[in-house]
């Protein structure tokens, strides 16, 4: 091939080049314009997703993540249009393609990972606790210091910082303390055989009714339940207005027993000691002073 024709050649691919390029041009300006309209629309879409998710969701990490998730979700699908108006539709499909093999291995190597995370976006938008709520998961019990993305911190009532993954804490049985604003106090005790067991009970509700921080409204429940060794026992129930401290609940627990034994000591009202009968005697039914002077 001679110089002419190499150049001839040479120049018969540009020309082709640029006249495909001015033939494409309407086509790629659709496209830049389709995706500059997607991200401008993304943009709008997450400030709006993060101030909706703030009205129902006080985890403000949760919110960014998600609201970033839609972002980066309607840019994606601005890239695939754009593509296909320059009519790249092998590529799109190559990418969808690449895309879901990779989000398969991602999700494989990090489940646990995963779960955590959906896990913590569940309980922020439930908020079946929240940050300063007293809780019991597993046998973790405690204040709730912190919820993240991967684990629910909780302060124990020793002074212990644990770190619970979201999934577990959803998975397993929750209990809140704090939500419902009051708690129950149970309250186990027992009179004398020899005592008035319905002056027994009004002198114990009384000395309940008495006590500071009591749910007004609620009345203190007084069961007699069981004919003990030494003892008629009962068991007294109250209500106490109640947030998140544990030491409220000790305090007010505390309080009731002094009230009760104080208000039977003042009522005559015995709170027996466990009787036991010691038997030293090779035969049984001998007396203990018989046995010791030689007696039998």
């Amino acid at each position: 091939m001679d110089l002419n024709a190499a150049i001839q050649a040479t120049w018969d691919k540009i020309t082709g080049w640029l006249t495909d390029a001015i033939q494409t041009l309407p086509n790629l300006v659709v496209a830049i314009i389709l995706l500059v309209g997607f991200v401008i629309l993304a943009r709008y879409v997450r400030r709006w997703l993060y101030r909706l998710l703030g009205r129902v969701s006080e985890y403000r990490a949760v919110n960014r993540l998600l609201s970033t998730g839609a972002f980066a979700a309607l840019v994606g699908v601005g890239i695939m249009v754009a593509l296909t108006v320059l009519n790249l539709g092998t590529a799109v499909a190559s990418l969808l393609g690449a895309a879901g093999i990779l989000g398969l291995a991602i999700g494989f190597a990090a489940q646990n990972t995963v779960e955590n995370l959906i896990a913590g976006i569940m309980i922020s938008v439930r908020r079946p606790i929240r940050e300063g709520d007293l809780v019991e998961t597993g046998d973790v019990y405690g204040v709730v210091q912190e919820i993240n993305l991967r684990s629910t911190v909780i302060s124990t009532i020793t002074g212990q910082l644990v770190y619970v993954p979201n999934g577990e804490v959803f998975r397993a049985k929750l209990v809140n303390y704090t939500k419902p604003g009051q708690r129950r106090i149970d309250i186990a005790c027992g009179v004398s055989y020899a005592d008035d067991l319905e002056k027994a009970k009004r002198v114990a509700v009384a000395a309940i009714e008495a006590l500071p921080n009591r749910v007004e409204g609620r009345g203190v429940d007084f069961y007699y339940n069981e004919f003990g060794g030494s003892s008629i026992n009962f068991l007294l129930t109250f209500w106490i207005r109640f947030t998140h401290d544990h030491a409220d609940f000790m305090q007010a627990q505390s309080e009731a027993v002094v009230a009760i034994k104080q208000a039977f000591a003042e009522n005559d009202i015995t709170i027996p000691f466990p009787i036991r009968t010691l038997d030293f005697g090779i035969r049984g039914g001998v007396p203990l002073v018989d046995q010791l002077s030689g007696k039998s």
